[in-house]
């Protein structure tokens, strides 16, 4: 799944191919009263593992906003993820400025085609399908598990909405800032891999870095997070911070600093495999609240030891 760190690369990718363009064609499919061609794209925003795309009123025509209607007196028009039964779209008619917004959960992707190109095999515009048509290019994103269209200009209401912690690309929170979320969202008794995968913690981290992020400080991931005290926890986010900051840019997913040949990756999608510090067999199972994939080495973390820790430089 796409993680922070990846939705970020995507953004600085397609800002200087549309940031300024005009559309002459676009839609949300399954929305058919949406008309995206005519708008121009004003900029392309970030926060953890969603996208927005703020786009202007069609035409750009003083006095052509329209405050927009959107059903269920939402703010938005929304096409659902698995938890509310499967994808859904609510109608809309929005003809003022209005923010696209996407996330791309485990099957969703971004391709960019050139107008009248055949898609990729295995790609079909299904509902919720966003294509944005420039004069140049085409750009679709295929399968996204979410996609909200806001009217107005604000792609922070979503952020909002979802009280969505900080970006850890951007920076690290605090101790101060933590404790009053985790104490909200997550409580002192969860395990720490589902602290980590809470995005109104802190958003970003998915099943990769949780994984990394616990090996690298040497914890547990069902470890509770009442077992660590307030600095070792800001350590952790510190380093997630670290991490996925680094890993902006082109390039595979780097969490190991020695250059080996035994892998960009210490413990996930290594289930089995040695571990590269004591060689014992990689574990992985669905694990925590979530059930999520987790990774993790039986012997470099050990349940029970969180408290013996140190807070590392790196």
């Amino acid at each position: 799944m796409p993680e922070g760190d990846t939705i970020h690369t995507l953004a600085g990718a397609l800002r200087p191919e549309l940031v300024g363009e005009r559309l002459v064609g676009g839609r949300v499919h399954g929305h058919a009263d949406l008309r995206l061609d005519g708008r121009r794209v004003e900029g392309l925003d970030v926060h953890g593992k969603h996208l927005f795309v703020r786009l202007s009123a069609r035409g750009d025509e003083p006095g052509h906003r329209d405050a927009g209607r959107v059903d269920a007196g939402s703010g938005a028009a929304r096409h659902g993820a698995a938890e509310r039964g499967g994808p859904q779209l609510n109608d809309a008619r929005i003809d003022g400025p209005l923010v696209v917004q996407s996330h791309l959960g485990l099957h969703g992707a971004w391709h960019r085609y050139r107008p009248g190109e055949t898609f990729a095999a295995g790609r079909a515009l299904g509902p919720g399908t966003i294509v944005l048509e420039t004069a140049r290019r085409v750009y679709v994103c295929f399968r996204p598990k979410e996609v909200a269209v806001f009217d107005g200009d604000d792609a922070g209401r979503l952020v909002r909405a979802r009280q969505l912690g900080p970006d850890l690309v951007t920076g690290a929170p605090t101790a101060t800032d933590l404790a009053p979320r985790i104490a909200r969202f997550v409580g002192s008794d969860a395990p720490l891999v589902d602290l980590l995968l809470d995005q109104r913690v802190a958003c970003g981290i998915g099943n990769v870095y949780a994984s990394e992020l616990l090996f690298d400080r040497r914890l547990h991931p069902l470890e509770p997070v009442a077992s660590l005290a307030a600095a070792r926890l800001a350590d952790l986010y510190r380093r997630a911070h670290q991490l996925l900051a680094a890993n902006v840019g082109a390039g595979p997913r780097v969490t190991r600093g020695e250059r080996d040949g035994r892998g960009h990756l210490a413990v996930y999608g290594r289930a089995g495999q040695p571990c590269l510090v004591c060689g014992t067999p990689i574990e992985a199972a669905h694990i925590g609240r979530g059930r999520r994939i987790t990774s993790w080495c039986p012997t470099c973390q050990v349940r029970g030891s969180a408290n013996r820790g140190t807070i590392s430089s790196s």
